[in-house]
């Protein structure tokens, strides 16, 4: 257990009051656990890397607001539909555009206090090489200019919606939260409301991803 302050981890001898109870969410799509963190303590990249280690089968993320969201496992269906999502933005990026495509293990860190993990990214290679020089971590220190959260069943939407909300403010420039049971899309970009398209059968990656369309018709075809 690690117990020095900049570790994410309470000492044994402490106790929780009541308030700081962990809100637990489970379903057969996989479970999280939400934690709130001491105000003194700090998700260092060292303290992460720490973590990681010790819990190899569990992933983590923190919001920024003194909140630890540690996650088990993903379900299978928000799994195979990041996977051909994903499939479509690898297949985009080699063939027109570069940068680089993360997936569901990839952790970013958009800022000291906010480390999430984006179903699919991308970062172009200029926004890549903007990392600082001395970086030394596991976590893309740069916000990816394109994200795409799915919606699961052990997902809030409200919750899903700061997410994206986060990854707007701290630099994404296109977000797509994809709703396979309504099969709908809420599109987000800076300085503008989120627009829903309701069961699209694709989706271009407009000025951000000059070149990509999603054929979702294939998506909503392997989620049934």
């Amino acid at each position: 257990m690690v117990s020095t302050p900049e570790k994410p981890i309470a000492p044994a001898q402490s106790s929780a009051p009541a308030s700081c109870s962990p809100e637990i969410e489970a379903s057969a799509a996989g479970a999280w656990v939400s934690l709130r963190l001491p105000d003194s303590w700090r998700v260092t990249e060292d303290a992460f890397l720490e973590l990681r280690r010790l819990n190899e089968t569990l992933r983590f993320e923190a919001t920024g607001d003194g909140m630890l969201i540690i996650m088990v496992g993903e379900g299978w269906e928000t799994s195979k539909l990041g996977m051909r999502l994903g499939a479509q933005v690898v297949a985009w990026s080699d063939e027109l555009a570069g940068g680089g495509v993360g997936g569901p293990t990839g952790t970013v860190r958009i800022s000291d206090s906010i480390l999430t993990i984006p179903d699919v990214s991308w970062v172009s290679d200029d926004r890549a090489a903007q990392r600082p020089e001395d970086y030394v971590g596991t976590s893309l220190p740069v916000c990816p200019e394109f994200v795409i959260e799915i919606l699961s069943d052990s997902d809030s939407l409200s919750y899903q919606q700061e997410k994206m909300n986060r990854w707007i403010e701290y630099g994404a420039l296109l977000g797509w939260l994809v709703d396979p049971q309504d099969e709908s899309i809420w599109i987000y970009r800076p300085n503008s409301d989120p627009e829903k398209v309701d069961k699209p059968e694709e989706l271009g990656g407009e000025s951000v991803c000059e070149g990509l369309v999603v054929n979702f018709a294939r998506v909503w075809e392997s989620s049934k």
